[in-house]
């Protein structure tokens, strides 16, 4: 199974920028790419959500992108 691939930049609260994923997908970038990201962002966010990728079959974007 290929890990979900989806994320989603939100702005904080601070008026930063978040690349916000699943632990899966966190896991899937090598370290070279999640420095890539970081240069464009100021934080990688993941969490553990492998029950709602399993059984919904979306990630995080799918999770939240309709609640803001």
């Amino acid at each position: 199974m290929r890990p979900p691939s989806n994320v989603l930049e939100l702005e904080s609260w601070q008026g930063y920028k978040l690349l916000v994923m699943s632990t899966q997908a966190f896991n899937a970038f090598t370290p070279e790419q999640r420095e890539s990201l970081l240069r464009h962002v100021k934080e990688l966010l993941h969490a553990d959500i492998s029950t709602i990728e399993h059984v919904g079959g979306g990630g995080v974007r799918c999770a939240i992108a309709e609640l803001y």
